[in-house]
């Protein structure tokens, strides 16, 4: 019925006709061609451009990932250790106990911060060389060994020094000497770490972390 008349039209009004035909035709496929399909087939085109976009935004997403987690690792890098506080002596001939870390002795030293406003108080930090104290800390020390535990056979002496400036620093030795400011570190936990003449007795004056000891 459609195509009769399309054909009757097209017989009567000549060039009219066609544009007539045109737009019945249309009317039989409906209006898919207006949205990018043709006979129920998606227009390729349209799928490439939101690939195209998803790509784009993945690639960019993927990219800014990337540099935050650079930024982030950045950050972590560049933190330092922070100072906790020094507890109980301990350690072997390589290592030392110093606050919540170890330190890797001798190339290491425990730097002991002591407070100026809390008496006792002494936070330690790993380092091969000793930043100055700061903040409210007044005095550093640099230890490498709290106890005859941390010494070789060849310097089995634990020695105790106190420096011109008031800082202390503690290191192995055959012989400690002998003057005020010298003493011989021992371990309260062990026995007999002074020998039988002597007694471990622990810091007091705050010159030293309370929990370490001297042989006195």
């Amino acid at each position: 019925m459609v195509a009769r008349t399309s054909l009757e039209l097209r017989v009567a009004a000549g060039g009219v006709a066609c544009v007539v035909a045109i737009v019945i035709a249309s009317a039989a496929t409906g209006c898919g061609a207006l949205i990018g399909i043709e006979d129920g087939v998606p227009d390729p085109g349209l799928d490439a451009t939101s690939a195209d976009a998803t790509s784009g935004d993945a690639t960019t997403d993927a990219s800014t990932g990337n540099t935050d987690a650079a930024m982030a690792d950045s950050s972590v890098a560049d933190a330092a250790p922070v100072p906790t506080p020094i507890t109980k002596p301990g350690g072997d001939t390589t290592s030392l106990p110093c606050g919540s870390m170890t330190c890797a002795i001798p190339s290491e030293s425990c730097c002991a911060y002591r407070s100026s406003t809390q008496p006792g108080l002494y936070t330690g930090v790993c380092a091969t060389t000793c930043a100055p104290p700061s903040g409210t800390d007044d005095r550093v020390s640099a230890l490498k060994c709290s106890g005859p535990a941390n010494c070789p056979s060849t310097a089995p002496r634990c020695c105790y020094h106190q420096t011109s400036n008031g800082a202390t620093e503690t290191t192995c030795q055959t012989q400690c000497g002998t003057s005020f400011s010298d003493a011989v570190l021992c371990d309260p936990n062990q026995p007999n770490s002074c020998g039988f003449q002597r007694s471990c007795e622990h810091f007091t004056g705050n010159s030293m972390p309370p929990t370490w000891a001297y042989c006195n």
